[in-house]
């Protein structure tokens, strides 16, 4: 997702350490028939991950990238290095509708198979949707100098997002359903919290795992989450559902693959852990208070990860959001503070 952010601050936001993507996917061969296509950069902005299922009649894709010229041009070159090239895709299947990794899904419509998480079409149809997902009204409230942030604007400019074709034809994936890529049958698994609609997609067979945004990732901003996701309730659940499926190998959506079950388990743990040490700083924080939003923003991510990133605000937003509606939290002036017998 774009959300996802890799936390390069790239020329609008000075210097950092880390380098933004120089317009190549860098192909793995996982097997003969599968390869792993990397958007190898710790910058933003970078698009997602590809995963390429070869068979006689050519290519599908799970995940396709940004939508812009470079990204595709980008996409086309990896594919023929093993063999392929844009025209020769005939499915792509997306895990969520962030731009960062279904934005050229718009370019690629025309005559393919398209695959797409039930309930994330309006999204596709239209951008702001997802602009306003990533950072809806609920955290620009508590954040002012977001409150006039053109986020549509954005990731049209980063990510190439842009509309659907008028009356694309769009197959919407249930929770729990199977289908074929190549000799591959795919489990649609429902993993909401980054993204409402969040899909992760399970090989039984070889135990592989496709889960885009959903576990942690070295070097980016993940795991991320805003209001409207699914909560961290749901994103721990996620996580529970996926741990689960005991995955043998992690198919990421930014990063490296995670070879072996150990390494799969350990970046679920990682990931809850995450979630939970947050929760945490956050309680104690309020329970230390009166404390401002953006001190709590400070718990979660340095600044230079919202200079990059705006929409980082989301997760204390969301740790916050859950705390007031649960009464754990109140407002006080401006500021928030535990609420009487929540104080720990």
């Amino acid at each position: 997702m774009c959300g996802a952010g890799h936390l390069s601050a790239g020329p609008k936001a000075g210097r950092s350490p880390f380098q933004p993507w120089r317009g190549r996917f860098k192909a793995q061969w996982i097997s003969e028939d599968l390869v792993f296509l990397r958007a190898d950069s710790a910058g933003w902005p970078s698009p997602g991950n590809v995963l390429v299922v070869l068979d006689t009649e050519g290519a599908a894709l799970i995940d396709c990238g940004f939508g812009t010229d470079t990204s595709l041009a980008a996409l086309d070159e990896a594919l023929q290095e093993i063999g392929r090239n844009l025209g020769s895709i005939h499915t792509v299947v997306c895990t969520h509708p962030h731009t960062d990794h279904a934005g050229a899904l718009s370019l690629l419509a025309d005559g393919r198979r398209l695959l797409v998480p039930a309930g994330s079409r309006p999204a596709l149809d239209d951008p702001t949707v997802v602009a306003d997902s990533i950072l809806p009204s609920a955290v620009r409230e508590l954040v002012p100098t977001l409150r006039h942030f053109d986020a549509d604007a954005h990731f049209r400019m980063d990510c190439g997002a842009s509309a659907l074709p008028p009356g694309s034809a769009v197959e919407e994936i249930p929770p729990g359903e199977v289908f074929t890529l190549g000799q591959y049958s795919w489990h649609a698994v429902p993993t909401p919290g980054h993204d409402a609609h969040l899909m992760c997609y399970l090989e039984p067979r070889s135990g592989m795992l496709v889960y885009s945004d959903l576990l942690v990732t070295k070097g980016t901003a993940i795991p991320w989450y805003a209001p409207g996701g699914g909560g961290t309730a749901a994103y721990r659940a996620s996580l529970d559902r996926v741990a689960g499926l005991s995955p043998r190998l992690g198919v990421s959506g930014h990063g490296g693959l995670l070879d072996g079950p150990v390494e799969v388990a350990a970046a679920i743990e990682a990931t809850t852990d995450r979630i939970q040490q947050r929760e945490h700083r956050i309680e104690a924080a309020l329970a230390n208070g009166p404390v401002s939003f953006e001190d709590l923003e400070r718990l979660v991510y340095p600044p230079v990860v919202h200079s990059v990133i705006p929409w980082a605000s989301g997760v204390a937003a969301t740790h916050l959001l859950e705390a007031l509606e649960s009464g754990r939290a109140r407002a006080v002036d401006g500021t928030f503070v535990a609420a009487q017998g929540h104080s720990t």
